[in-house]
C-alpha cells in the first residue's frame, strides 16, 4: 500500500498513468514491481491491462489485484494481452 500511496500524489485513491509512470521512478515502486515479477520498463503496457474499466485511473484494489494477475513478467503480460 505504501508503493500505491507514495505513487498517488494528488491524494485522491487513484493511480492516473502519469502518477504510475512517476512512481515507477521511486525505489519503492520499482522494489514492489520487482518482488511481484514485474518489469517497470513497460509501465504504460501494464497501466492499460489493469486499467480494465477504461477510467483512465487505478484503485488501489484494481492495482494490486491486476499485479497479481500479471505476475511472472513479461510471458503472462503477453499472454494476458493476447
Amino acid at each position: 500500500r505504501d508503493a500505491f500511496e507514495s505513487a498517488d500524489k494528488s491524494g485522491d485513491g487513484k493511480l492516473s498513468l502519469t502518477e504510475l509512470q512517476e512512481g515507477c521512478r521511486t525505489d519503492d515502486m520499482k522494489a514492489w514491481l520487482s518482488a511481484n515479477e514485474l518489469d517497470a520498463s513497460d509501465i504504460s503496457g501494464v497501466f492499460y491491462l489493469l486499467d480494465v474499466g477504461r477510467r483512465g485511473w487505478l484503485s488501489f484494489d484494481e492495482f494490486v489485484t491486476g499485479v497479481m494477475r500479471l505476475r511472472g513478467g513479461a510471458k503472462q503480460v503477453d499472454m494476458v494481452s493476447l
